[in-house]
This record gives C-alpha cells, sequence and structure tokens, in this order.
C-alpha cells in the first residue's frame, strides 16, 4: 500500500481497496481499504475492488483486481500488472482503447474469471506471464503476449485482431478450441517458446508467421488442423516443427512461404495469388489451386520436394506455375513410383532420387541441371538438358524408346572417388544423341553402359571425354554406333 501522506497511519500489506467514487486511480480520495482506511492507494500487495469509473492514469500494479464498475486507461499508454487474479463482473468494463494508446495488461493469477465488456483498441497488450499454467481468457484480444514457464492454454475459440507473440518460454496450446490471428504471429529464438495444437480444428493466420529456432517444439500441431495464411511463412532452419497432416491453404494475399524443407500434407493455393517458395518446401499429399489463376513460383535456390506417388502425380493439376524464371530444382526424391505429370514441360533443375523410376511423362527441358540419384526412365520422350547431366553412382539413366537427348552442358557419369561405379547409362531404345558440353565419366567403368546403335553427335562447341581426374585413364566406354563430329570444333 503507498502512503500518500506523512500524516496518515502506517499502511498495512496486503490490505483490500475499494473504489467510492469515480476518479484517477492515483487520487487518494477514490479509495477506502476494508478497514475504513483511507488517503491510501492500492499497491501490488492489494486487491482491488472497482466499483466506479475509475481512471488509470499511472502504471501500477495490484494484487487481485474485482471489476464491477469500468477500469478505464487513459490517453498516456499506461501498464497495470496484476499478480492476482483478474475477475470482471457481468456488469464490468475494462477499456483500454482510450486514444487506441499502446496500453498494456499482465496476468500472472491462476483462476481468472472475465463476464463483463473488454474493450481493446486498436494498440493495446495482454500478457500472460505466470511462470507455470495458464488458462487465456476467452476475449477478444487486440495483440497478445504469452512469457513464462509453463503452458497457456485456450479455453474456447479465440481471436487475436492484432499480432501474437509467445517469448520468454511462453507456449500457447490450443487444444481442441480455433484460433484466428488477424496481425503477425511471432515465436522467437528461446527454449519452451512456442504454439501447440493437439486437437483438430483450424487455424487462422492473416499476418505473417514466423518461427525461431529451438530445441524445444515451437510449432506442434499434432491434432492435425487446418492451417490458413493471408501473410506468409517464415520457419527457422532450426526450428522444432511438426506441421501436421491438415490442409494448409494459403489464401487472400500474394505471400511467402520460406518452410526450410518442412513437410506439407495437402496445401492449397486459394484465389488468383501468387504463392513464392523459398529454400525447400516438401509435399506429401498433393499442393494446388482452386483457381485457374492461382500461381507456385520458385524462387532463387528453392526447392520443390514431391516426397510421394501421390505428390508427385497428382499436385498442381489446376492453375499455373513457374519452374523457370528462376534458378530453382524440382526434386521427386521419395521411395516411389511415378509418371512426371505431363503438364511440366520445362524445369530449371531437376533432381531424381529414391527408389522406384521415375518417368518422363512428355518432352522435357531442363535450363539448369540434371541430378540424378535414383532411376529415371525417359520412355518415348525427348529430353533437353542445358546445365549439367550428372548421372551418380548407384542410379540408373535409361531410355526404352527411340527418341532424342541433347546434353548442352557436360554429361557427367559418376563422381570422383575412384573404384568402381554402380551406374546403368542404357539406351536400349536407341535414340539420337547430342552432346555439346563434352562427357566426364568415372575412373572406372560404368556397370552397364549402352550408347544404343543411333547416331551420337558432338557439335557446337569444342568438348573433351575424359574421365574424373582429366587423365582419360582407367575408363573403357563402348559406343555401339556412329558417332558424327559436327562443325568446325
Amino acid at each position: 500500500t503507498n502512503n500518500a501522506d506523512s500524516g496518515f497511519p502506517k499502511p498495512i500489506i496486503g490490505e483490500t481497496f475499494y473504489s467510492i467514487k469515480d476518479g484517477n486511480w492515483s487520487d487518494i480520495s477514490v479509495w477506502q481499504t476494508a478497514s475504513g482506511r483511507v488517503g491510501l492507494t492500492p499497491s501490488s500487495n492489494d486487491n482491488v475492488y472497482v466499483r466506479h469509473i475509475i481512471t488509470l492514469n499511472i502504471s501500477t500494479s495490484c494484487n487481485s483486481l474485482y471489476i464491477l464498475g469500468t477500469l478505464l486507461f487513459d490517453s498516456t499508454a499506461r501498464g497495470l500488472s496484476i499478480f492476482g487474479d483478474l475477475h470482471c463482473a457481468t456488469i464490468g468494463v475494462l477499456n483500454m482503447s482510450t486514444s487506441n494508446a499502446a496500453h498494456s495488461l499482465g496476468l500472472y493469477g491462476i483462476n481468472n474469471d472475465f463476464f463483463g465488456t473488454f474493450i481493446t483498441g486498436t494498440s493495446s497488450n495482454v500478457t500472460y506471464a505466470r511462470n507455470g499454467n495458464q488458462n487465456v481468457l476467452p476475449l477478444q484480444y487486440r495483440n497478445l503476449v504469452l512469457t513464462g514457464s509453463g503452458v497457456k492454454y485456450l479455453i474456447a475459440d479465440t481471436t487475436i485482431n492484432g499480432g501474437l507473440t509467445c517469448n520468454s518460454g511462453g507456449f500457447l496450446e490450443c487444444s481442441i478450441y480455433n484460433l484466428s490471428v488477424f496481425g503477425g504471429t511471432s515465436v522467437p529464438n528461446s527454449s519452451a517458446n512456442g504454439i501447440g495444437k493437439n486437437g483438430s480444428g483450424n487455424l487462422l493466420f492473416v499476418g505473417g508467421i514466423a518461427i525461431g529456432n529451438s530445441t524445444t517444439p515451437t510449432l506442434l500441431l499434432t491434432g492435425n488442423p487446418n492451417v490458413e495464411c493471408r501473410g506468409g511463412i517464415t520457419f527457422d532452419v532450426g526450428g522444432n516443427i511438426t506441421v501436421g497432416s491438415g490442409t494448409w491453404t494459403f489464401s487472400t494475399n500474394n505471400q511467402t512461404l520460406s518452410l526450410q524443407g518442412r513437410a506439407l500434407n495437402n496445401a492449397i493455393i486459394s484465389g488468383a495469388i501468387t504463392v513464392s517458395v523459398n529454400n525447400t518446401l516438401s509435399i506429401y499429399g498433393n499442393i494446388n489451386c482452386d483457381n485457374a489463376s492461382g500461381k507456385l513460383l520458385m524462387n532463387a535456390s528453392s526447392i520443390l520436394a514431391f516426397t510421394t506417388q501421390i505428390a508427385a502425380e497428382t499436385s498442381l493439376t489446376i492453375g499455373t506455375w513457374d519452374f523457370t524464371t528462376n534458378a530453382n530444382t524440382i526434386q521427386y526424391n521419395g521411395n516411389y513410383s511415378a509418371t512426371i505429370p505431363s503438364y511440366f514441360t520445362t524445369f530449371s533443375s531437376l533432381t531424381i532420387g529414391g527408389t522406384g523410376t521415375k518417368t518422363l511423362g512428355v518432352n522435357t527441358t531442363l535450363n539448369a541441371n540434371l541430378n540424378n540419384n535414383g532411376t529415371l526412365e525417359c520412355s518415348t520422350y525427348n529430353l533437353t538438358v542445358n546445365g549439367q547431366a550428372l548421372i551418380n553412382p548407384n542410379s540408373s539413366f535409361s531410355k526404352n524408346s527411340s527418341g532424342n537427348f541433347l546434353f548442352v552442358g557436360e554429361l557427367t557419369l559418376g563422381s570422383s572417388g575412384g573404384g568402381g561405379q554402380a551406374i546403368t547409362f542404357n539406351l536400349s531404345g536407341n535414340p539420337t544423341v547430342e552432346c555439346r558440353g563434352g562427357i566426364q565419366v568415372p575412373s572406372a567403368t560404368p556397370t552397364l553402359f549402352n550408347s544404343g546403335t543411333n547416331t551420337w553427335t558432338f557439335s557446337t562447341n569444342n568438348q573433351n571425354i575424359y574421365n574424373i581426374n582429366g587423365s582419360g585413364s582407367g575408363m573403357s566406354l563402348v559406343f555401339t554406333c556412329p558417332i558424327l563430329i559436327s562443325g568446325a570444333i
């Protein structure tokens, strides 16, 4: 208790204060204690009953606060910390909207309840700060901040009209309840920060989502909720993130995804918007647009990985995709067999991996590189590789039908390291082959090299056929076909 006048008796710690008239919190004439004392104002140890219109004109604290009248924050940004519990009766009003100042309310109790009217304004912050578990009151918040150890639990569907921040150990468990955040969502780098949902339902993030780095879960959606994003996603590469198997919908606004390789099940680009991908996006269900004008744009150095047959064969049947404006890589790298869809005619770079056979479904052009770590069957279709065509050890590259290959960059069979190279290069369909960048072969002969019987043409540029160390020794490639050197090269 604060002694406002040395002429008054020494205050008693932990008293209960009642308002006796309208006025400012700092006005000693507004308050009377349960024991009849006057001339004092509440402090952090005291319980406070607001029964009139009380204006919070200072930043202060109390133990428990009971609102049966109106508590009005004034026009200057004020802070109120409640170290006990907050109780607001049906007739009570908590108004943090004056001048839309950045008022703050800190809640440390575990038995809070609110049945009255909460007016947030456009800049207020409510912080749940107890070092321990707390329930989040079922209110409409402007900005919500969660700090301290323990878990903060939603107990009803909750709307945050501004931003959500989980900081300094703050972890929000949404449980079975829906959460809508209309501002940004931030989980900074720190141990125990995070957002979880162990029940189904829906999450809506209108602003951007930024999830930081931590060894503890920073996003834990084990209940597999559906998630809608309108402002993009930034995941830290070190974040402990479980995105669940629900559907992720990207809607309303153009946005950028930086998921650092996290795998989504089903993803929908909703509306005539562009979703851009940074770093790596993995899909194991499928990704599609629901509008013909929707677009998936791969940014520079990005990777789109199809990790299942369903993802490989059913993605992007609606809408448009841009795999070529920027240098990026599309990966078919799971343990499955699949035919690459016929509508994917041009890639920047293409990576093949995993078990099972990946088969071309159309004449295909790569503006950059082919990196084959698995089994690629070109079937009846032509293939143009404008960068390097790398056929790695323990992989297979084949064409069981006629057609054409154009290797503008180097055709590389194997990698450094010496010894036998378990590589299959089998052109049993006898296609024609044109090379403009030469051939590099391993230090030992591939397990199977079948050139086919149609013509191999070396054209356009001076080029070499040599082994990995440049010596030309230690290899034995048998061409069972005509070889044509075309042009003044």
